[in-house]
């Protein structure tokens, strides 16, 4: 049996000990309070850095976008701009093409000295560059060299015939006693479906052997590019973007009731659509002339 005095001893021992786990619970729930403010702080300070990422992302994206539009500008202006001299290509016609194209497929000699090149790009990329070398003189390689995307046709008397056009065609060396024509003329009097692609406005064209009609426009609200700087103008191209985008799936809709597409435009705006992409046009020129882009000039 214990004491009075004893029973309460032991009751103030423990109601000091209720008193420090509420002390000890009072510091818990403080100390969790601190670190929920802090989770909240850090939770904010990362949301607020992964938007400036973002918005630093998607700036560099412009800036990378618009080097590339500048670079390609610069290689389109520079391949125009290139001869040997300082005459101009002269821009033909879907009809002056092919007639051209059939004076050069007469031409024969008994020697196998008619060369033929077909550079869908650089000279420097066709695969038979070797053969090349070997097959015209070192003159014309170096005119050849100035040029790109164009078919040559190079005669040791006549000189060389250069045809620029769009690239839908392989690369090709070829040495015998006549040119390799055939395989152009085909192309064009096949049919096959051109989409022309701009920003707000896009059409779709039925070609064949020159004869062309549209067969779809599709238009859409696409603002002009904003010149201005701040935080105004990411906002602005954001805008432009989604409407580009917007612009670009209903041209891919329209798309996929056509077969043998090809795309000339802008090299952005045409990416992901379903065709074959070969460069830009020239707004001032007329159909077809835009879809081929034809200019040719003769080298002695």
């Amino acid at each position: 049996m214990r004491l009075p005095w004893e029973l309460k001893a032991k009751l103030r021992e423990k109601e000091k000990e209720i008193g420090n786990l509420e002390d000890r619970i009072e510091q818990l729930e403080e100390e969790k309070n601190s670190w929920q403010e802090r989770f909240e702080a850090e939770k904010e300070r990362r949301s607020e850095l992964s938007r400036k990422k973002q918005e630093a992302e998607e700036e560099r994206n412009r800036l990378m976008e618009r080097l590339e539009e500048n670079n390609e500008r610069s290689e389109e202006n520079r391949e125009d701009s290139l001869t040997t001299d300082n005459s101009e290509f002269q821009d033909l016609d879907f009809s002056e093409a092919v007639e051209a194209l059939e004076k050069i497929k007469s031409v024969n000699s008994p020697r196998k000295d008619l060369a033929t090149i077909y550079s869908p790009g650089k000279l420097s990329d066709v695969s038979s560059l070797k053969t090349l070398k070997n097959s015209v003189s070192s003159e014309r390689f170096s005119v050849l060299q100035n040029q790109s995307s164009f078919v040559a046709f190079s005669d040791p008397v006549l000189g060389v015939f250069v045809l620029k056009m769009k690239p839908f065609f392989n690369d090709l060396v070829k040495t015998e006693n006549s040119f390799e024509v055939e395989k152009l003329l085909q192309f064009l009097k096949e049919k096959k479906h051109w989409c022309l692609v701009s920003a707000g406005e896009t059409g779709i064209y039925r070609e064949e052997n020159g004869g062309f009609e549209q067969v779809e426009r599709i238009t859409n609200r696409v603002d002009r590019e904003h010149s201005k700087g701040g935080f105004s103008q990411g906002r602005f191209e954001r805008k432009r973007d989604e409407q580009i985008e917007q612009h670009k799936e209903q041209i891919q809709e329209k798309l996929e009731a056509y077969s043998n597409v090809y795309l000339v435009g802008d090299k952005k705006l045409c990416k992901d659509l379903d065709g074959k992409y070969l460069g830009g046009f020239n707004p001032n020129r007329g159909k077809p002339g835009q879809f081929y882009g034809f200019r040719f000039r003769t080298f002695f």
